[in-house]
């Protein structure tokens, strides 16, 4: 397919109309030519980086991420597979750290929700805002 609108762009690959142009704008999507009309024609190959970015996105990169990676596919020639597993490597090790990060919290606010008795009594009381409260104390007297 070549010179699809915006319209069948965003139909196809998923996308808002505002996400693509968004995206065009910030560079992760190449800029277009545009009709006589003044409507912007896209083509395989936008689709095919919409397609990319998409993926991206499901396997947690950051818009900065996933525009170091089409860096790294526009340059495929002069860059290694290398390169590719250590930018994925340290990608996977982020997301190890969050997921480990996350099970503290979790633990962390199991604790404080156990410690509460879940009664009718006023919230002045509730053992769950005084652990907050003084965490957050806490933290600013440091």
């Amino acid at each position: 397919m070549k010179n699809i609108r915006i319209g069948k762009l965003a139909e196809l690959s998923g996308f808002s109309i505002d996400t693509i142009r968004y995206y065009e704008k910030i560079g992760l999507l190449e800029h277009t030519q545009r009709s006589g009309g003044g409507y912007r024609l896209y083509s395989n190959e936008h689709l095919r980086c919409l397609h990319f970015i998409a993926q991206s996105k499901t396997l947690g990169f950051s818009i900065k991420e996933i525009g170091e990676l089409l860096f790294l596919q526009k340059n495929r020639k002069d860059k290694t597979c290398y390169d590719v597993k250590k930018f994925a490597l340290e990608k996977l090790e982020d997301i190890n750290n969050r997921i480990s990060e996350l099970q503290n919290y979790a633990v962390t606010l199991k604790e404080i929700i156990d410690s509460c008795d879940g009664s009718n009594e006023s919230a002045e009381k509730c053992c769950i805002l005084k652990s907050l409260d003084s965490s957050i104390c806490k933290e600013k007297t440091k």
